[in-house]
């Protein structure tokens, strides 16, 4: 605060102006926390209304002809579970955010066999990208181990691997990579073949309810949540993540983490 001693009612007025500029800058943090704040409530009121929407024109139709067989019905009731599927992913995801917002995340540590976790994501994820026309290779150099949270890094896993598969078109293929690096670290590569992105978006790839092509990413079903948790997930392990892209040619996530 500036004070100045003498001058009458001067001296108390530039006390006054410089208290309000510094509680100004004091505040700009919160003002920011708070428009992001805002942002996330009305992205996520966007994407919660969708699905929403869906699930009720279908009830609709199911209630204007109650008594047809399910049969007749099939894709409106297709519709109804596909989009409840998505919006309790959208709703996990959003709690998972809320609660790293209010710093009520946290990891639960243990040894994790990264390499065995790989393969086992892997798995899992070669149904759907079989589903998609997609292939799905691991290259695993075991054993790497490190301390982490062993739910929380096959979250990423699923979340890089997911993203992979669902933006590479059928006859493409994803490859995900483990190996142990030099200076204790160890590392998760997610590579395709797909569409790759602009180099203008990929400073954006990371933040909230971004998605690079909305059209492709509502067709997958994606809210643009999924990389901003792998971040999460990464930085809390002391990690980093990092995307690589080249329009026509794919993109490739990196993952290091301290081993």
């Amino acid at each position: 605060m500036l004070v100045l001693i003498g001058g009458g009612g001067a001296g108390l007025v530039l006390a006054l102006a410089g208290g309000y500029l510094l509680a100004g800058r004091a505040l700009r943090p919160i003002r920011a926390a708070m428009d992001s704040q805002r942002a996330f409530i009305a992205d996520a009121s966007h994407e919660l209304r969708t699905p929403l929407s869906v699930i009720r024109a279908n009830a609709e139709l199911l209630k204007r002809h109650p008594s047809e067989p399910v049969s007749a019905n099939r894709e409106a009731v297709n519709d109804m579970i596909g989009e409840s599927d998505r919006l309790g992913r959208l709703v996990g995801q959003m709690l998972t955010l809320a609660r790293v917002d209010a710093g009520q995340a946290s990891l639960s540590l243990s040894e994790v066999a990264l390499d065995e976790l790989a393969e086992e994501v892997a798995h899992r994820m070669r149904v759907l990208a079989a589903e998609r026309g997609v292939s799905l290779e691991t290259d695993v150099d075991g054993p790497v181990r490190l301390r982490g949270d062993n739910d929380r890094l096959r979250e990423l896993m699923v979340i890089v691997t997911d993203n992979a598969i669902k933006h590479t078109d059928a006859g493409g293929k994803v490859s995900m990579e483990v190996r142990k690096r030099s200076g204790g670290k160890a590392m998760l590569r997610v590579s395709d073949t797909g569409r790759g992105i602009p180099a203008e978006a990929l400073p954006h790839v990371f933040d909230r309810f971004y998605r690079v092509d909305k059209a492709r990413a509502r067709e997958a079903g994606g809210a643009g949540l999924g990389l901003a948790i792998a971040r999460w997930i990464a930085e809390a392990h002391g990690g980093s993540i990092r995307v690589e892209s080249a329009v026509g040619v794919g993109t490739t996530l990196t993952v290091e983490l301290p081993a």
